[in-house]
């Protein structure tokens, strides 16, 4: 449940990083996928 409400809540937030830049982008997916290890550990 934690790991959906996570994908679920990270959508939209996509949505509007995409358009004001793509570093910020890249630096939300770099801390996500890290989150994503930490989780599996």
């Amino acid at each position: 449940n934690e790991i959906r409400e996570s994908v679920i809540v990270t959508k939209p937030f996509d949505i509007k990083i995409i358009p004001s830049n793509h570093s910020l982008l890249d630096e939300y997916e770099n801390r996500y996928l890290y989150e994503l290890q930490q989780e599996r550990k």
